[in-house]
């Protein structure tokens, strides 16, 4: 028993979300490593997904439908395909050319095996991120860069200093033809860059892919600029890369999820008390119910997770749970899902302007309306 189990967690450990999209292919699935697709015959909506674990850091597949299945690559082909363990785990080791003895007597991850799969260190990440173009190098193809991530009126007028971060955070790939942003340790050092738009080896369009062999998500971004101002908590690259330069104080998880914030981090913070106003992603599909509740569910354990965490340094917590609520003036404000979206289309295209409307903001206690969208019910308040 024990010997099988190793064989799982070998294996397992080795493979990509990619490698786990051509072996579910090499078995007639149409599946996608950054898009839902289908696992069963009867799913009208593609509802599977490919996530990798948050601890075990290996690919699991999520099935939204019909029960709510998750598994890594052998309980799925067993469960929707039929395919006895044996031949899977045959199969995996043919695939990766793998054999007996790679996996069966030791018990770790393998992850050496392939040398592609090794984590790079800080001066192999930083001489990648050399090999890209500064963006004051592109000529005129500066500001179509720029435009990609902020509107380049807004980064004109933007303070110098923040300009100057912004510029030495962003860089240009001339292979993907887009941008990169890189993310730093609490101390400095370069962590990983993510590009903004790539494309996987089926063509797929993938948004924010990080650098192979990087630990993108290990921390999130903080910048503090003022004291005396609200620590701003975004999610993602994108939003991270605006923030710098709206010139707030900010803390940019990498992902929904990320809940434990490190001891590096937590230093930033302490010995001082923060107004800490989280910006929840409002990424709410209102035509699906089922997904709009799961997504208030996992918005409400993220909003407990970032509390709990930041609590010692909080003298306030507020949360907008829906930021168009807080924005609902501008045009297109139901296009509005996170901050950069307010930026793309803040009236005044400055900085200044819309740090000050922020501040005004985090000093009101928010009121969010969510509607049922099969009937129109009353408004309900969902603030803390």
């Amino acid at each position: 028993m024990e010997k099988t189990r190793n064989v799982f967690e070998s294996l397992n450990s080795l493979l990509t979300k990619e490698d786990v999209v051509s072996i579910l292919r090499a078995y007639g699935f149409e599946a996608y490593a950054n898009r839902n697709f289908r696992l069963r015959e009867d799913d009208k909506n593609p509802s599977a997904s490919i996530f990798i674990h948050r601890e075990s850091k290996i690919p699991m597949i999520k099935d939204f439908g019909g029960g709510g299945f998750t598994g890594d690559i052998f309980k799925t082909l067993k469960t929707f395909a039929n395919v006895p363990y044996k031949e899977s785990v045959e199969y995996v080791k043919k695939y990766l050319n793998l054999s007996d003895s790679d996996v069966i007597p030791k018990k770790v991850s393998f992850k050496e095996i392939k040398d592609e799969k090794k984590t790079l260190s800080a001066s192999e990440i930083e001489k990648k991120w050399n090999r890209l173009y500064p963006l004051t190098s592109l000529g005129e193809k500066m500001k179509d860069e720029i435009s990609k991530l902020v509107p380049y009126e807004f980064f004109l007028k933007a303070e110098k200093e923040d300009k100057e971060l912004f510029l030495e955070r962003v860089r240009y790939s001339s292979i993907i033809d887009d941008v990169a942003v890189k993310g730093v340790t609490p101390s400095g050092e370069i962590l990983t860059f993510k590009f903004r738009r790539t494309k996987d080896r089926y063509g797929n369009v993938v948004k924010w892919k990080a650098l192979k062999g990087t630990r993108a998500n290990y921390y999130s971004q903080i910048r503090i600029k003022d004291y005396s101002k609200p620590v701003f908590i975004v999610e993602g690259y994108h939003d991270y890369s605006s923030a710098i330069l709206l010139g707030i104080n900010f803390i940019a998880i990498p992902f929904k999820h990320y809940e434990k914030f490190k001891e590096e981090e937590l230093e930033l913070f302490k010995g001082k008390k923060f107004e800490f106003v989280l910006i929840q992603d409002y990424d709410f599909d209102e035509e699906d119910e089922k997904k709009r509740r799961r997504k208030i569910l996992e918005s409400k354990k993220q909003e407990r997770a970032i509390k709990k965490a930041l609590s010692p340094f909080a003298s306030k917590f507020v949360v907008w749970k829906d930021i168009r609520a807080i924005f609902k003036d501008l045009r297109n404000s139901d296009k509005i899902k996170d901050l950069s979206d307010v930026i793309a289309y803040f009236n005044a295209k400055d900085p200044y302007f819309l740090r000050q409307r922020l501040f005004y903001e985090a000093k009101k206690k928010e009121k969010v309306f969510l509607k049922n969208p099969r009937l129109l019910t009353k408004e309900k308040d969902l603030s803390i």
